[in-house]
């Protein structure tokens, strides 16, 4: 997560109008905002068919919140996709580098709009910007921040 006080990586994103339409969703629309926004995030990324993805939204829409458990299931899931992206850099297969990183971000996107640790603004931001990550660009943000923005 960012440090207080400094520059934000969701303001590095389409010369800070991703952080400016961030900013202008409602503190009672954040939630849904993320749900969308990682609905959107895991079906791009074609990680629907993960059991923990399936888990963790299932906790997320039916419980408000994700068990420690399912959250290490998540980690370990991201972790894996980490190491295979960088086993494939290694090996130069471009293709398996890109795959593995995409939804290690996208798990990222994931794990970040479940953390209630962090305030709901902060972790729409951080969010965002993992989703353009795993999404290849802003697009597919903008168009579901939009939707929620003021």
């Amino acid at each position: 997560m960012a440090v207080p006080g400094a520059a934000r990586r969701v303001d590095r994103l389409s010369g800070g109008a991703v952080a400016e339409l961030v900013g202008r969703v409602a503190a009672g629309e954040v939630e849904d905002c993320l749900r969308m926004l990682t609905v959107t995030v895991i079906d791009v990324v074609d990680l629907g068919g993960e059991s923990v993805v399936h888990d963790v939204l299932t906790q997320w829409r039916e419980q408000g919140r994700v068990s420690p458990a399912t959250r290490s299931q998540l980690a370990a899931v991201m972790t894996r996709h980490e190491v295979d992206a960088a086993f494939a850099h290694r090996s130069s297969d471009i293709d398996a580098q890109r795959l593995s990183f995409v939804k290690a971000r996208a798990l990222q996107c994931l794990s970040i709009a479940i953390d209630s640790a962090v305030g709901p603004t902060e972790r729409l931001g951080e969010a965002a910007y993992e989703a353009a990550a795993a999404m290849g660009g802003t697009a597919g943000v903008v168009a579901v921040l939009v939707e929620f923005a003021g």
